[in-house]
């Protein structure tokens, strides 16, 4: 018989920006796509992100 279970995952999502980024608006605009468990007798129903917040914003980095 099967039931149903939810689990929550965080992510760590690292970017490379242009200098005119709407950061706000960049995180709510992420998604994630989850795939299903490979070789797991279990089915994706629904994803939803939770929780959105900016970890680090760096000025001095630069990243090529």
């Amino acid at each position: 018989m099967a039931r149903r279970v939810s689990v929550t995952l965080n992510m760590l999502v690292d970017l490379k920006v242009g200098e005119n980024v709407d950061i706000r608006n960049l995180i709510e605009r992420l998604e994630c796509s989850c795939t299903e468990a490979s070789g797991e007798d279990a089915k994706i129903i629904d994803v939803r992100v939770l929780d959105r917040k900016l970890l680090i914003e760096s000025e001095d980095d630069e990243i090529d």
